[in-house]
């Protein structure tokens, strides 16, 4: 079966190889709907590894203290 189809649509080829790999592997332990969660989180742990996708501990994780900003501006 073909788990990337219906879980992992907009992956690339390559990608959605290694899912499911990784989903029938998994199936042998778990159900279904356990190895494709495991397998989704699995193949965006990668992603965030390798794509530096990761928060360093210098971030602010998005937000943007407004008044610190314009601190200087003032």
């Amino acid at each position: 079966m073909d788990y990337a189809d219906k879980y992992y649509k907009n992956a690339s080829p390559a990608n959605k190889k290694k899912f499911n790999s990784l989903v029938r592997d998994l199936r042998i332990d778990m159900s279904l709907e356990s190895a494709v969660s495991e397998g989704l989180r699995q193949m965006q742990q990668q992603t965030k590894s390798t794509a530096g996708g990761g928060i360093s501990k210098n971030s602010t994780g998005g937000f943007i203290n407004m008044k610190d900003y314009y601190k200087g501006m003032l």
